[in-house]
């Protein structure tokens, strides 16, 4: 879908158009235009990311701007659409475009440029928040747009239960609420999260709450509660359109501290090299971080599965970080972390010409623990030289149930939060 013009943007969606959003305002496509569009000069391009429509990477230099959507899946999941996600928003992040996210696309901005995302300590923010703008917010550059005198609080609509919990090194927080400590940030001159929903408006929201009630995300009396507030509150929506348009559409110079970085280079190639090195650094630490996590995973008196599930949420952490790892490293890391009983096993693996995928290495892994808890049995059952006086008895060990399948390894289709 397309809205013709001179300047382009996109819309990279997350979520799936709700029935009451299809019928009323044509889809969520719809919804944003209306919000952030203006009537002539731009040209606005819709994929829907969450179904695994991205744009190519040869078409992204021809894009003014690009928006991330709201979503019900996490921030922090491994499911493949949100890696891949993250490495286009890393993408973009390097190419210096602007890219505005709300709720879920403030989330996944922040975990793509190294930051952390989790769920909220306080449980669903849903309704209208008054959000607290910082200093930084009215240094940031919003004045040269005539934003000078947006008062120091503004109600936004909120609707989450993740947030997040730390901002990329070199970040700025430009707003905070009594629920939840980063509201916005922003990175470098290109990159603005919004927790909330500027988009919406008390409809839409009104709809999504009985959507979460219908499906027991959350209980009548809530429910109730932030319907009463909606009579009575009301979003500052305009203030909070003219904050995104100014972001998305100002004409900004580089920053005083980025042009510092690229003095003395001649050259587009030498400044473009010279960014790329010094923004690349919060991810690069970041990386150093999850492989130094993945060297202290020991198995100890954990299952294989345990120490899978540990070892496979970092592995999809550096997907999203940089480059992903490879299955021979994947390979030495579990090793390196196994209980002595399967020292056999990794003599066995090693010899072969290939190293094993995720899914073949924890199948192995779990047969050869499986025999091992099977022969203890046997064992158990069959005492040596039992004493005449003794009376027999059967001792059979405890196993676990079959865990689920790993994230990653095996599809998942679980909706677990709305970011």
């Amino acid at each position: 879908m397309k809205i013709q013009g001179d300047k382009r943007y996109a819309l990279l969606l997350t979520a799936n158009d709700s029935e009451y959003v299809k019928k009323v305002y044509g889809g969520y496509f719809n919804v944003f235009v209306d919000a952030l569009g203006d009537i002539e000069g731009e040209k606005w391009d819709l994929f829907r990311v969450v179904e695994g429509e991205f744009p190519k990477i040869e078409d992204l230099q021809n894009y003014e701007g690009f928006v991330v959507s709201g979503s019900p899946f996490d921030a922090y999941g491994h499911e493949s659409w949100i890696l891949q996600l993250c490495f286009l928003l890393k993408t973009l992040f390097a190419m210096q475009k602007k890219v505005l996210g709300f709720c879920f696309g403030h989330q996944v901005l922040c975990r793509a440029l190294g930051g952390k995302v989790a769920k909220s300590c306080t449980g669903w923010d849903i309704g209208v928040r008054k959000v607290n703008l910082t200093e930084d917010f009215y240094s940031y550059g919003f004045s040269s747009d005539g934003l000078a005198e947006i008062p120091s609080s503004l109600s936004l609509i909120e609707c989450h239960q993740d947030e997040v919990w730390e901002v990329p090194v070199g970040a700025q927080v430009l707003a905070d609420s009594d629920k939840t400590g980063v509201e916005m940030f922003s990175f470098g001159d290109n990159i603005l999260g919004i927790q909330g929903h500027p988009e919406y408006t008390e409809d839409i929201l009104d709809n999504l709450i009985d959507r979460l009630l219908s499906n027991n995300f959350i209980e009548g009396c809530f429910a109730e509660e932030v319907k009463l507030q909606l009579t009575i509150a009301e979003p500052n929506r305009k203030y909070w359109e003219r904050i995104c348009k100014a972001f998305l559409k100002g004409d900004k110079s580089l920053t005083k501290d980025v042009v510092c970085l690229v003095v003395g280079a001649s050259t587009s190639h030498a400044i473009w090299s010279t960014l790329e090195c010094a923004f690349a650094f919060p991810s690069q630490a970041r990386i150093m971080q999850l492989r130094l996590q993945l060297q202290t995973i020991k198995q100890g008196d954990a299952s294989i599965q345990t120490c899978f599930q540990q070892a496979k949420t970092v592995v999809d952490e550096l997907a999203a970080t940089g480059p992903p790892l490879s299955d021979i490293d994947f390979n030495l890391y579990i090793f390196k972390g196994l209980h002595s009983q399967f020292h056999d096993s990794v003599t066995t693996l090693t010899a072969k010409s290939e190293p094993l995928p995720c899914s073949e290495l924890l199948s192995f892994l779990l047969t050869q623990e499986f025999l091992h808890e099977d022969s203890i049995s046997t064992l158990s059952l069959n005492p040596p030289n039992p004493s005449p006086s003794t009376e027999p008895s059967a001792h059979y060990s405890q196993r676990e149930q079959p865990s689920p399948p790993i994230r990653g390894c095996y599809p998942s289709h679980n909706y677990r939060g709305r970011g």
